[in-house]
C-alpha cells in the first residue's frame, strides 16, 4: 500500500508518511474482512485535517487495487 499510493500518502499527511496493516482477518458473522491500519503522518498536524477520511479513502483505494471484491471493516489509528 505504501508504495503503489505513496504520493498519494504524502500528499495527504505530510512527506514520508507511513500506514501500517496492524492485523487482517475475516469475520464470518459479517462476510467481510477487518483491517486495523495505524497511519505514522510526516507532518501531524496537517494530517489531522484529512484524518480519518483521508486515511479510509487511500486504505479503500488499495483494497480496490489489490483486486478483492469482499467489503471491508476498517480500523484506524494514528500515531504522533
Amino acid at each position: 500500500m505504501n508504495r503503489v499510493f505513496k504520493k498519494d500518502i504524502d500528499l495527504l499527511f505530510g512527506e514520508d508518511s507511513k500506514i501500517k496493516v496492524d492485523s487482517m482477518g475475516y469475520s464470518t458473522q459479517y462476510k467481510k474482512f477487518h483491517l486495523s491500519v495505524t497511519l505514522f503522518p510526516g507532518n501531524y498536524e496537517y494530517a489531522l485535517e484529512v484524518y480519518p477520511e483521508g486515511l479510509e479513502g487511500v486504505v479503500q483505494d488499495s483494497w480496490k487495487f489489490m483486486g478483492i471484491s469482499k467489503d471491508i471493516i476498517l480500523t484506524t489509528s494514528i500515531d504522533h
